[in-house]
């Protein structure tokens, strides 16, 4: 198989994961309000485990994961390794 082809045939598993995170919330402000983080993943099977870098999603609030089609989900965190 050429780079190409490989592509073409795993690209329907990238997925874009978008974070809110907390950005310094605190007792005194909390309504600090939120920054975002973004990242890659991979859709590892077929009921949606998605594989990302711990970075991405650390702190998290909200994820929401674009599918290939542009389909956009709503997804948490299930395990992961610091």
């Amino acid at each position: 198989l050429t780079i190409p082809e490989i592509v073409k045939m795993v690209q329907p598993a990238v997925v874009t994961v978008t974070v809110q995170v907390p950005a310094g919330a605190s007792f005194f402000n909390p309504q600090a309000g939120y920054t975002e983080s973004i990242g890659t993943g991979f859709i590892l099977n077929d009921e949606g485990l998605i594989a990302t870098n711990y970075h991405v999603v650390e702190g998290g609030d909200t994820i929401k994961v674009t599918l290939y089609t542009g389909e956009e989900v709503s997804a948490k965190v299930v395990n992961y390794d610091a």
